[in-house]
């Protein structure tokens, strides 16, 4: 699996791409089935100790929003 995230945060992709992948992400972000994806996990808040542990590449929809921006 660590190949493949270095691969996809090497690969380039066009403006074309980045503006259909951006529709992509604010749709979601309008659904209501999204409100639990939408912000990064608050797990020290949540007293989750071993979150970092257990997910070693945390990705939300604002977080993804950003890097595409």
């Amino acid at each position: 699996m660590r190949s493949s995230l270095k691969l996809a945060s090497c690969t380039k992709i066009g403006k074309e791409e980045m503006r259909k992948l951006k529709i992509i992400i604010n749709c979601l972000c309008e659904s209501n089935d999204s409100f639990d994806f939408r912000e990064p996990v608050d797990w020290k808040g949540m007293g989750l100790t071993d979150y970092p542990n257990i997910i070693k590449h945390p990705m939300d929809l604002s977080t993804a929003l950003r890097r595409l921006k």
